[in-house]
């Protein structure tokens, strides 16, 4: 206790003195720690005289740490010159450490790469390619049915998740696969079933279903006086959502938009259609009328189905983040959360006993729905999934003929069936059997393909910046209460041109449902009007920032992808055979015509798509321009 006077007795003096030391200790620990783990050399303590390869990656779930140094020692009895050190980066921090070890060139020898665009520079500046590699037999499939099958045919995407299409090579080796669908604690949906039910626990199939068990869930947390809310929110969970959703909305448009039918709508055709309207090839494709961001149906289901599915989600969601979505669904204080298999390992031993999860795949609409029936009645396909957890070799490696063998190693069918199983995730080898869990998780291939998206520039641009601050805004943003309905209505009642002033668009939607009436209209009518405005306020910000920023994004995107195209030593193909048959020779650059050296199909392609894309650049700008004029004349 501390004296009167205020002053501390010897032995509160002695206990800080003592937590001071402590305090000191674990801190030099800590940091003597992180410091060995990343500047530790071959040849020291660390590896005993042994060739280190060095491990880094993100992935923190579960027991994936546990299993990928099973997989070390598994390796290191077979290979005892070897030792095997691993570094787990939490992601927040991820992406700045890599950077920074790469740049500093005391990057380890595996990384765990990104598939975004930025990582193709860092790909061809700081990794080394596998061009040749893939090719090979893999080593470890010896005595199995992939004996003597080329590296990339051994996996169930055919390497795809290694594949960097900008740089049209091979630059990592993945480990697994993963698929997104919706956890549920099902004792608690008996509960719920009991109490305010039939009695009967369903997989909810439609979005009518899905939205009347989430009432349900609601009616039952205010009936026991408990706070359960029907879904765990987090930006992250809001991001799977998402993904599927705009992938149910996006997936009809490829009809639309894909004029030279090769599966896919590239960034330049997407650009024409969103700023002209449409463009030259439309009499290919099934677009009725010019296409519009503020209009169109497809966008607008998307979009209004995840504002309703949000409002499912814990209040404050948007700034909640995934470990506390995973704490409050294993807690019992959520009945539902939407991620993927990779959490898997994680729920299972949280949750122990305490419930049965079961799991289910995302509702789809209705086809009578109003809004949404003709937009999501089919989920986006899992065919194309590509594989993941993807590890590239450094060009700072030692022993880069190592660190082939150790991914080698792990991608073998035997060692990457036990890691997944370790894992709790899907294998990405042929053949390589998943744990029992994961059977609710296995790929689709019924469905669409996201074929269209928002966000299609870069992300980024200023326009992906725009879309994402919109989007954040829109789903976070509560609703108005009846109490804040009442005052609208009778700022209505009472005075139509301050209403109409004071609530613009929201005012004019309003009166024109409700016609001379306004007093007929519910609370439940208004919340409809208002969540249309809402969300047409969010897309007509988004489409007058997208027309401010998409020429300058589209531009610097292309530079971007032929820059770090134009950086790999197999980049610069030759292309002007191809060129000269499609006319596009005026649009290659000058670099690229004198070398003429052939590589690839694919690096051609690449080059040649640039040029396409130069070409409806310089289209839309002329277009833009054109249309300018009368407006100019008119002055």
């Amino acid at each position: 206790m501390s004296k009167g006077d205020g002053t501390l007795s010897r032995r509160q003096k002695l206990t800080n003195l003592i937590g001071l030391a402590l305090l000191a200790l674990t801190f030099a620990w800590a940091l003597s720690h992180v410091g060995w783990q990343t500047f530790g050399i071959s040849g020291g303590p660390l590896g005993g005289g042994r060739k280190v390869i060095t491990v880094v990656h993100w992935q923190l779930e579960g027991r994936t740490v546990e299993a990928m140094q099973w997989a070390a020692d598994e390796y290191m009895k077979l290979h005892p010159d070897v030792y095997i050190q691993q570094i787990a980066v939490p992601t927040s921090a991820y992406e700045q450490w890599v950077r920074t070890q790469l740049i500093g060139r005391t990057a380890p020898d595996l990384i765990e790469m990104r598939g975004t665009e930025d990582w193709d520079n860092l790909a061809v500046r700081y990794f080394v390619p596998m061009p040749s590699q893939v090719d090979q037999p893999n080593p470890y499939n010896a005595g199995t049915d992939l004996e003597g099958l080329p590296w990339r045919e051994t996996y169930l995407d055919g390497m795809m998740g290694g594949f960097r299409a900008t740089l049209q090579e091979y630059y990592c080796a993945p480990l697994s696969m993963f698929t997104v669908r919706i956890y549920a604690n099902r004792d608690l949906l008996e509960q719920v079933a009991r109490e305010v039910g039939d009695g009967q626990v369903r997989e909810p199939r439609t979005l009518r279903e899905y939205m009347a068990l989430c009432d349900d869930i609601r009616a039952y947390s205010a009936r026991k006086g408990e706070k359960i809310v029907p879904v765990a929110g987090s930006e992250d969970v809001a991001g799977q959502f998402r993904w599927k959703y705009l992938g149910m909305a996006f997936g009809s448009m490829l009809d639309l938009f894909d004029w030279n039918r090769d599966g896919d709508i590239e960034p330049g055709i997407a650009l024409e259609a969103a700023m002209t309207g449409t463009f030259p090839e439309a009499e290919l494709t099934t677009l009725d009328e010019p296409f519009d961001l503020r209009t169109s149906g497809h966008i607008r289901a998307g979009h209004m189905v995840l504002y309703d599915i949000c409002r499912q989600f814990n209040k404050g969601f948007t700034a909640c983040k995934r470990d506390q979505s995973i704490s409050m669904f294993a807690q019992g204080k959520a009945a539902m959360i939407a991620t993927g298999s990779w959490e898997a390992g994680s729920l299972y031993r949280e949750v122990g006993e305490d419930f049965e999860i079961m799991v289910f795949d995302f509702p789809v609409s209705e086809p009578d729905h109003p809004l949404y029936g003709p937009y999501l009645q089919l989920r986006p396909t899992e065919a194309g999934q590509q594989s993941g957890f993807p590890m590239g070799i450094t060009r700072f490696s030692k022993h880069p003929d190592v660190a082939l063998d150790f991914l080698h190693f792990l991608t073998g069918q035997r060692i990457n069936e036990d890691l997944n199983r370790r894992f709790r995730w899907f294998p990405a080898i042929q053949g390589a059997e998943p744990d029992d869990v994961l059977a609710a998780f296995e790929p689709k291939v019924e469905g669409v393909y996201m074929a269209y998206t928002t966000n299609h520039l870069s992300p980024g641009a200023g326009t992906a910046l725009s879309y994402e601050q919109g989007w954040s805004a829109y789903i976070g943003q509560d609703e108005p209460t009846e109490g804040e309905y009442r005052e609208f209505l009778a700022l209505c009642q009472r005075d139509r041109k301050a209403f109409t002033d004071t609530h613009g668009p929201l005012a004019d939607r309003f009166l024109d449902a409700c016609g001379d009436n306004p007093a007929s209209c519910s609370y439940q009518t208004f919340l409809e009007i208002w969540r249309l405005q809402h969300y047409q306020s969010f897309m007509d910000a988004y489409a007058a920032a997208y027309e401010r920023q998409a020429m300058d994004d589209f531009a610097r995107r292309l530079d971007d992808a032929y820059s770090a195209l134009a950086r790999s030593e197999t980049g610069l193909a030759n292309a002007r055979a191809l060129a000269v048959q499609r006319g596009l020779t005026d649009r290659l650059d000058e670099d690229i015509r004198r070398n003429l050296t052939a590589v690839t199909f694919g690096q051609v392609q690449r080059i040649m798509l640039r040029a396409d894309g130069l070409m409806r650049h310089d289209r839309v700008r002329r277009t833009l321009a054109e249309r300018a004029e009368p407006k100019e004349a008119g002055k």
